[in-house]
């Protein structure tokens, strides 16, 4: 409305400033076709300076989008620059940064903690106890044979097969373990590739859908490879408890078979008796005198 109060003010004072000196003869249909004209031009500045005031209103609500969509955009470039520290939770230490503890522990009991916590970079639990076993491992079947030399031959004998039969039980049990400790060392590695994996998800600046495509796959991956170790090592689990098993079965068989083998050499000894006691002489009431098979005692 200010627009239009300026233009009829303009108007008017170039109507008036129209010279005085001279009083033209005034005719009324010349008048009436100036009012006519003039009107009509006051008409078409009129909507000229709406037409204005509606642009004026346009641009500023323009402006107003404009400045919406800025921010917009830039908080987009802020989040598209921002780690991913905001959308995951905060990191959790695995095995390799972790044991504080082991620092308590001495001797063989400090080398184990120390290649537990190195299981996570591809370090062999077995190689840490084979090194223990090794190490550990200083009397042979010759050096017992001589322990015992001072005893009867059967004694050293038996001592000499009870030893063989068990380092023979044990290397059976060793397959075993170091089989689940092969898979156990595998999956605490396969847990630190994980940890490694989100971390690089957690520190990615770049959001894009190509971006996150990568990171699910990844994340698909490795939820896969962490199963898969998890499996393995539950089926290593089941097989040495099913070792243990046949190992207590094989040992029970054994003994029944050494039990059996005693019987037929009872018996035999048995026999034999027998047919000397028929094979001796008439003793005419004399007392005999023969011994018993402690089995038959």
């Amino acid at each position: 409305m200010q627009w239009k109060r300026i233009g009829v003010i303009a108007l008017s004072v170039v109507l008036v400033a129209a010279p005085a000196s001279a009083i033209p003869v005034v005719d009324p249909v010349a008048k009436l076709q100036r009012i006519i004209m003039m009107t009509n031009q006051l008409t078409v500045i009129t909507n000229q300076l709406t037409q204005i005031q509606q642009f004026t209103d346009k641009l500023s609500e323009m402006r107003d989008q404009v400045q919406h969509l800025k921010d917009k955009a830039l908080g987009a470039y802020h989040s598209l620059t921002s780690p991913f520290t905001s959308l995951i939770s905060a990191k959790t230490e695995l095995v390799g940064t972790g044991m504080s503890w082991a620092s308590q522990f001495q001797g063989t009991a400090a080398q184990l903690a120390n290649t537990y916590r190195e299981l996570s970079n591809g370090v062999s639990v077995r190689g840490g106890w084979d090194g223990l076993l090794q190490t550990a491992d200083t009397v042979s079947e010759s050096d017992l044979v001589t322990l015992l030399s001072g005893l009867p031959p059967a004694v050293v004998t038996q001592a000499a097969e009870d030893y063989r039969s068990e380092r023979a039980a044990a290397d059976r049990m060793r397959v075993l373990d170091h089989t689940l400790a092969d898979a156990s060392s595998t999956l605490i590695e396969s847990l630190k590739a994980a940890q490694d994996a989100l971390d690089r998800v957690r520190n990615q600046t770049e959001k894009s859908d190509t971006a996150l495509a990568q990171a699910h796959i990844t994340a698909t991956a490795t939820q896969a490879e962490l199963m898969a170790a998890l499996a393995q090592l539950q089926a290593y689990q089941s097989a040495r408890e099913a070792g243990k098993s046949y190992e207590a079965e094989l040992s029970r068989r054994r003994q029944l078979d050494i039990w059996a083998e005693t019987v037929r050499q009872s018996e035999a000894e048995h026999q034999t008796a027998m047919t000397a006691i028929q094979l001796m002489p008439d003793t005419h009431g004399r007392e005999v005198q023969f011994s018993i098979h402690p089995h038959y005692r």
